[in-house]
C-alpha cells in the first residue's frame, strides 16, 4: 500500500521523536520545554506528510480510496494519542493533581494532537478534490465502524463504573474528579482507536 511505502519512513521517525519529546522526555532539554519542542516537530511532521502525499497523489489514488486513507490517518493519530496519553498517565500514577504542571502538559499535548488530526484530514480531502466524494460503501463502513466504537465505549464505561464501585479503597483514593475526567478522556480515545481500526480493517478486507 502506498501510504506504507518506505518513502514515508522519515515522517514516521519524526513523528516518533515528536511523541517522545511531548510525552516521555524530561520536562526540559537544554533549558527548553520538551513539550514545545515536540509540538513544533509534530507540526513539521504533519506538513511533511502532506508534502509526501502530494508527491505520490496519483499513485495513492490507484491503491487507496479517500475513505481508506482517512481511516488509516485517523488510526495513526488516535493510536499515537492513546499510547502517549496512557504512557504519561501511568507515569503520574493514574492520579492527577489539578494544580500540578504535569496535568496542564497532559491536556495541552492531547489538545494539539486532536487539532492536528482534523487539519490533516481536511488537507487530504482538498488534495483528493473530486475523488473525495463519499459513496455508499464509505457510508456503510463508517456506520459499522461507529457501531463498533460505541460498543467498545459502552463496555469500557461499564467496566470503569464497576471498578469505581468495587475496586476497593486504594482505587477509590485515586478517583478524584480530575483523574476521573482524564480516565473518561482515555476511554474516548480507546473508542476512537477502535472506530478507525474497524474502518481500516474493513477497507483492507474489501480490497480486490
Amino acid at each position: 500500500m502506498t501510504l506504507m511505502h518506505p518513502r514515508n519512513l522519515p515522517a514516521a521517525v519524526l513523528a516518533a521523536v515528536a511523541a517522545y519529546l511531548m510525552w516521555l522526555a524530561p520536562d526540559r532539554i537544554f533549558g527548553i520545554d520538551s513539550g514545545v519542542l515536540g509540538s513544533a516537530l509534530l507540526l513539521v511532521t504533519a506538513w511533511l506528510v502532506v508534502w509526501l502525499w502530494q508527491r505520490v497523489a496519483a499513485v495513492a489514488e490507484d491503491h487507496a480510496s479517500l475513505g481508506q486513507q482517512l481511516a488509516l490517518l485517523g488510526l495513526g493519530f488516535s493510536a499515537a494519542i492513546g499510547i502517549s496519553f496512557f504512557a504519561r498517565l501511568q507515569r503520574l500514577g493514574w492520579s492527577l493533581d489539578p494544580s500540578a504542571a504535569e496535568t496542564w502538559v497532559l491536556g495541552r499535548n492531547v489538545l494539539l494532537m486532536l487539532i492536528l488530526w482534523p487539519i490533516s484530514a481536511a488537507i487530504l480531502r482538498a488534495l483528493r478534490r473530486d475523488e473525495g466524494i463519499e459513496d455508499e460503501r464509505d457510508r456503510a463502513i463508517a456506520t459499522r465502524a461507529s457501531a463498533h466504537a460505541y460498543s467498545v465505549l459502552a463496555i469500557a464505561i461499564i467496566a470503569l463504573i464497576v471498578q469505581l464501585g468495587f475496586g476497593g479503597a486504594a482505587f477509590q483514593a485515586l478517583a478524584n474528579p480530575v483523574s476521573v475526567a482524564h480516565w473518561l478522556i482515555g476511554l474516548l480515545i480507546v473508542s476512537t482507536v477502535a472506530e478507525h481500526l474497524s474502518a481500516t480493517l474493513q477497507y483492507r478486507r474489501d480490497q480486490p
